[in-house]
C-alpha cells in the first residue's frame, strides 16, 4: 500500500511540474492541456506549512504551490533510491526495447574512449571553425536538491584535443546582474563563422516556460560576446536556420509577459511566439508579414520545430508534430514570405532526431508519440524511420528500416563516409515519472546506432560509458570522430550523479579501424594545405599525401541540442581529379543551396574509406577567385590526348557467407558489391531451391556509387524470408544486380549464387 502511494503522488508531482524542456503533445494542431494534480498537506506546525505561508504571502498561491511541488519532488527522488531505480530500470519498456545484437568488432561498430570532464553541462555544443567547442548551460539542474543550480548561463570554450577548457560566459542580464539565460534558446552559425544564438530562458524554469528576446552572437576567432538588436517577444525552445544570402531565419519559441502573442490558446505558460524574424549579418532584425497559427499562416507547435534548407531554395519544417510539415519560401528584405503544405508524418516525433541527406532526402528518426492514455501517462520511444524525397513529393513520407533500438532524446550525426551515427536516448517519458527522461537502457540505447542511407542496412557498434538522453548533444569532430556529451541527470555513478558535473565522451567510427590488404590499419589520406575561402563552382587545389584520395566530402560544423543540430549539412563533391605539381584538384557545387555559403570541414576519403583530418574551408562569394592552372610554353601547338582506352565496365557481386543457422539466428546475411564506374546497383537475394526458384528472402537493396567502388550490404530477411528459411537444411541464395551507370549504359543483370548449408 505505501509503494502504492508513493508512486501515486510521484505521478501528481511530475505531471504538475514540467521540467525543463518539456513539450506537451498535441494532434493535428490542437493542443491539450496538462492534467491537474494535488498538492500534498504540510504537516500542521511543520517547518515546510511555515515555508508555505510566507511564499504565498510573498509570491501569491499559485508561485508557492509550484515551490512546494519542487520540495517535493525533490524529497521523494532522494527516499527513491538506487535500488528500486535500477529494478524500474530493467523492467520499463522492456517490450519497445529492441534485444541487443552481439557487439562487433572495431571495424564494423567503432570504439569509444573513456570519459573526460568537461566544465559545463553540455546542453548546448557549437563545433567552431577554430576546432574548438562551445558549450552553455545552467550550472547545476534546477530542482534536483544539493546541487549548485542558479539561474544563469556559463559557456565554456573545449578543445577536444587538449581537453582544455577556458570560461566565456554570455553578456550580464542587467536584470540580475548574472550572465544572461541563453540555455534552452537557440544556437547556429554565421557564414562568418560567428555563432548566432537567440532567445532563451527567463526567471525560473520550473515555475514558468517563458522565453526572453535577446540576440548575441559568439566570435570564435576573438573568443567575444556581442549584443544585437533585440527580437519583438520572448523565445523559449526556438529554432533558426542559416539561409544562402547570409540571413537567419528565426522562428518558434514560446513568449514572456508583455509581449504581443502572451496568453495566446496554449497549454504552455505564456503561448507561442508566431512570428518569422529574419536576423542580418549587421546585426539587425526584421519581422516578416507572414504568420504562424493565423489565418492563412502555416501551423505550428513552437518547441523546436526541425528546419531544414532544401535544395530547392526553399525551408522545410520537418515536424516533429504530425502537422509541422510545409514548405517556406523566404521573402527578400521588405517583402512577405509564402508557405506550401507538405505531406504530414506518419506519427508524431517529439524529441526525434531529422537530418538532412544529399540529393533533397530527409531522414526522421525515433522519438516519441503523442500520449498513448491511462494512469499514469506513457509515452514509449519508437524505433522507426521514414524518409521525404523532395524530388518525389507526391510519395510523402516513406517507411525506412526501423532502428535496432527504439530512441528518444538521441542525436543523429553525419559521418564522413556518409553514414549516419545515431548516439545516446531513452525510453522517453515513462509511467513512474521517478526520472522522467533520463531512463534509458545500458547495453542498448548506450550503443551507437550506424545506418547507411544507400543501404538501409543498420548497425549496432559499441557502447559508451554513459546515459545520454534528455539534454545530451553530439557533434562531428575534425578528426571526424564524434563527440557526445550532456545529459544533466545521467552521470557516471547513473541517475541522479551528474546533475552538477558532465562529461564527454568520444567515438572512433569503424572507418578508423579499417584494415589495408597486410592487416594492418588502412592510412588516412593527409590534407597539406587548402585555400582558406573559395567561391561557389570554383575549381581549387589541395595538397595532399598519403593514400590516393578517392571521394572529397563537405560537412558543415554543428550545433546541436534538444535532439536537433541546427547547422549540419552534407555534401558530396565530384571525384577528386589530378591537379598541378602533385596536387588534387576539387569543385564546389555552383549551387548555393546545395551548399549555402558558410564553413564546411573538408574531409578526403581514400578507396578504402578512411577520411583524412579536415580542413576548415570558407565557401564565400566574395572570396577571391583561385588561380588558374598554370600552362607550360611551348613553340608548337600541345599534342592532342590519345583517345582513352574503351574500358568496359564492371560489376561484382562476391563475399563469403555466414552458414544457414547463423542466418537464421541473425535475420541477416552480407555480400559486397564492386562497381568500375559511378552509378546505382538494385541487389536482390533469392532462393532457388528444386521448383521453387526465385522466392524473394529480403527487401530488395539500393546502392548509389558516387565513384569507382566496394562496398558491403546487409540483407535483414523479411518474415517471408524467414519461414523460407526456417525448416531449409540446404539450398542456393542467389544474388541478382543490375547497375545503371551514370553515363547512361546499363550493365546487364550479373547472377551471383552461394550455397547454404
Amino acid at each position: 500500500m505505501q509503494d502504492r502511494m508513493v508512486r501515486m503522488l510521484i505521478v501528481a508531482l511530475i505531471l504538475c511540474l514540467l521540467l525543463v524542456g518539456a513539450g506537451p503533445a498535441h494532434a493535428h494542431g490542437v493542443l491539450a492541456g496538462p492534467p491537474e494534480p494535488t498538492l500534498a498537506p504540510a504537516k500542521p506546525g511543520s517547518a515546510e506549512a511555515k515555508l508555505r505561508r510566507i511564499e504565498t504571502r510573498e509570491l501569491g498561491a499559485a508561485h508557492a504551490a509550484v515551490h512546494a511541488f519542487q520540495r517535493q519532488l525533490g524529497a521523494r527522488l532522494r527516499q527513491a533510491g538506487g535500488a528500486a531505480k535500477r529494478k524500474a530500470d530493467a523492467t520499463l519498456f522492456r517490450k519497445s526495447a529492441s534485444r541487443a545484437a552481439p557487439v562487433p568488432p572495431p571495424d564494423q561498430g567503432g570504439s569509444w574512449e573513456a570519459p573526460t570532464q568537461i566544465p559545463v553541462i553540455a546542453i548546448h555544443a557549437i563545433m567552431l571553425p577554430t576546432g574548438k567547442v562551445l558549450m552553455f548551460a545552467y550550472p547545476g539542474r534546477p530542482g534536483e536538491p544539493n546541487t549548485n543550480y542558479r539561474n544563469l548561463a556559463h559557456a565554456y570554450l573545449w578543445d577536444p584535443v587538449t581537453k582544455d577548457s577556458k570560461q566565456v560566459d554570455p553578456p550580464i542580464d542587467p536584470l540580475t546582474h548574472d550572465p544572461t539565460d541563453i540555455w534552452c534558446g537557440a544556437a547556429s552559425l554565421l557564414a562568418d563563422g560567428r555563432v548566432l544564438v537567440t532567445g532563451g530562458n527567463v526567471n525560473d524554469p520550473l515555475t514558468n516556460f517563458h522565453g526572453i528576446n535577446t540576440v548575441f552572437t559568439f566570435d570564435p576567432f576573438t573568443e567575444t560576446w556581442a549584443r544585437h538588436q533585440a527580437m519583438r517577444q520572448g523565445r523559449w525552445y526556438p529554432t533558426q536556420l542559416l539561409m544562402p544570402d547570409g540571413r537567419t531565419v528565426i522562428v518558434g519559441g514560446n513568449t514572456g509577459p508583455g509581449d504581443p502573442d502572451y496568453g495566446a490558446p496554449s497549454n504552455l505558460v505564456g503561448g507561442p511566439d508566431n512570428d518569422v524574424e529574419f536576423f542580418s549579418p549587421d546585426g539587425t532584425i526584421r519581422r516578416d508579414g507572414l504568420r504562424f497559427n493565423t489565418p492563412g499562416g502555416p501551423p505550428m507547435y513552437p518547441l523546436y520545430p526541425r528546419l531544414l534548407w532544401m535544395p530547392s531554395g526553399r525551408v522545410m519544417s520537418a515536424g516533429p508534430y504530425v502537422t509541422d510539415t510545409w514548405f517556406l519560401k523566404p521573402a527578400a528584405p521588405g517583402g512577405t514570405s509564402s508557405w506550401t503544405d507538405a505531406a504530414d508524418l506518419s506519427k508524431e516525433r517529439e524529441w526525434g532526431n531529422v537530418v538532412l541527406l544529399p540529393g533533397g532526402r530527409v531522414l526522421t528518426l525515433g522519438g516519441s508519440p503523442a500520449d498513448i492514455g491511462g494512469p499514469p501517462s506513457i509515452r514509449p520511444a519508437t524505433n522507426t524511420a521514414e524518409m521525404f524525397d523532395e524530388n518525389r513529393p507526391a510519395q510523402g513520407w516513406a517507411a525506412e528500416p526501423n532502428m535496432a533500438v527504439a530512441r528518444s532524446h538521441a542525436n543523429s550525426v553525419l559521418l564522413p563516409d556518409g553514414k549516419v551515427a545515431t548516439i545516446g536516448g531513452g525510453f522517453g517519458e515513462d509511467g513512474s515519472k521517478q526520472y522522467y527522461r533520463w531512463l534509458y537502457s545500458p547495453g542498448e540505447q548506450t550503443r551507437v546506432e550506424l545506418r547507411d542511407p544507400a543501404t538501409g542496412s543498420v548497425t549496432l557498434g559499441a557502447s559508451q560509458a554513459e546515459g545520454r538522453t534528455y539534454h545530451s548533444t553530439a557533434l562531428l569532430l575534425p578528426d571526424a570522430r564524434v563527440m557526445s556529451a550532456g545529459d544533466d541527470i545521467n552521470g557516471a555513478g547513473g541517475p541522479g550523479t551528474g546533475v552538477n558535473t558532465d562529461t564527454a565522451e568520444i567515438y572512433s567510427p569503424p572507418y578508423l579501424f579499417t584494415k589495408d590488404g597486410s592487416g594492418a590499419l588502412a592510412p588516412r589520406p593527409r590534407i597539406q594545405s587548402a585555400p582558406a575561402a573559395v567561391q561557389p563552382g570554383d575549381r581549387f587545389e589541395v595538397g595532399a599525401d598519403g593514400p590516393a584520395a578517392t571521394r572529397a566530402v563537405l560537412v558543415a560544423p554543428g550545433a546541436a541540442t534538444h535532439a536537433f543540430d541546427m547547422s549540419q549539412r552534407f555534401v558530396e563533391l565530384a571525384a577528386p581529379q589530378p591537379g598541378t605539381e602533385g596536387r588534387i584538384a576539387l569543385r564546389m557545387p555552383g549551387d548555393v543551396n546545395v551548399a549555402p555559403p558558410g564553413y564546411y570541414m573538408l574531409f578526403l576519403l581514400s578507396a578504402d574509406g578512411v577520411p583524412s583530418i579536415a580542413r576548415f574551408v570558407r565557401l564565400d562569394p566574395k572570396a577571391p577567385p583561385q588561380p588558374a592552372p598554370p600552362v607550360a610554353p611551348s613553340s608548337r601547338p600541345p599534342e592532342p590526348p590519345p583517345a582513352p582506352a574503351k574500358v568496359t565496365p564492371k560489376l561484382k557481386v562476391s563475399g563469403r557467407l555466414a552458414r544457414l543457422r547463423t542466418i537464421r539466428r541473425t535475420r541477416r546475411f552480407s555480400v559486397v558489391v564492386g562497381i568500375s564506374e559511378p552509378g546505382t546497383v538494385v541487389l536482390s537475394a533469392l532462393l532457388d531451391r528444386a521448383n521453387k526458384a526465385g522466392l524473394s528472402l529480403a527487401r530488395r537493396k539500393t546502392m548509389t556509387f558516387a565513384t569507382p567502388n566496394a562496398r558491403r550490404v546487409t540483407f535483414t530477411l523479411t518474415r517471408a524470408g524467414l519461414r523460407r528459411l526456417s525448416k531449409l537444411r540446404r539450398g542456393v541464395l542467389r544474388i541478382r544486380a543490375l547497375a545503371r551507370l551514370d553515363s547512361g549504359r546499363t550493365l546487364p543483370v550479373s547472377q551471383t549464387r552461394r550455397r547454404l548449408r
